[in-house]
This record gives C-alpha cells, structure tokens and sequence, in this order.
C-alpha cells in the first residue's frame, strides 16, 4: 500500500480567486512521497463520477515535501499526474 507512513488531509486556495477551498486526501509514503486526491466543489473539468461528493478532482503526488523546494504534479480525474504544481511553503 503506498500511504503506509500516515494521513493527510489539507486545504489549498484555489487560483482565480474561486470562492471555496480545494482540498487535499492522501497520504505519505514510507519514503516520504506525498500523494492521494485533491478534490474541489467546483471547476472547469468535471469528472463522469464524483469522489467523496465532488466530480471535480484529481491525483497528485509531491516529492521533497518537507525540503524548501517541494514538487508537485496533478491531473484531472483519472489521468496520471503531470501537470507541474506551484508549490510555496508557508
């Protein structure tokens, strides 16, 4: 299984000032890999089914979570991940 080192659930701030929150599901590898579903209420690509309430989502995987460079990737739905993520630690 690949979230064998924990949980994670976060909140992100969707661009183009949408109202409501994306939000994060996943969890961390062993390794230190980042991955699971982000999940929003609304966009410009819905899903054919919903997850978790939503048919607007994705997979996404960061690598260097925890360094000053993080890296993300994202994809809508079912596709695999290779949309690059602007990732900024706060």
């Amino acid at each position: 299984h690949f979230y064998d080192g924990g949980a994670l659930y976060g909140h992100y701030r969707q661009t183009g000032g949408a109202p409501h929150p994306g939000r994060l599901d996943g969890g961390v590898s062993a390794g230190g890999i980042v991955g699971g579903y982000w999940l929003q209420p609304d966009g410009d690509h819905p899903c054919a089914y919903p997850r978790e309430g939503t048919k607007v989502w994705g997979h996404f995987t960061i690598t260097n979570a925890w360094s000053v460079a993080p890296h993300g990737v994202w994809g809508y739905c079912d596709e695999i991940p290779r949309r690059s993520w602007d990732l900024q630690r706060r």
